[in-house]
């Protein structure tokens, strides 16, 4: 597990057609390539997004903030 230092499982969703759970750093290209592939659509009604948003390094930052605030019950 990866996010065994937490003090409560983070959200953890599994059925036959889905698997919903946190994004982990090792997801950064597929978290990368969802928003590139739904660029434009999200566009429409998504906030601005920094020119960095569509980089796998943007996403190998965020995923550990992201983790870290849901810890802190901040996210």
């Amino acid at each position: 597990q990866l996010y065994q230092t937490f003090s409560f499982p983070p959200p953890y969703l599994e059925t036959e057609r889905l698997l919903l759970r946190m994004a982990h750093t090792a997801d950064a290209r597929a978290v990368t390539s969802y928003f590139l592939k739904n660029k434009d659509h999200l566009a429409t009604f998504g906030p601005e997004r920094p020119d960095d948003f569509y980089t796998q390094k943007y996403w190998e930052e965020q995923l550990p903030t992201i983790a870290h605030e849901f810890e802190s019950d901040q996210g």
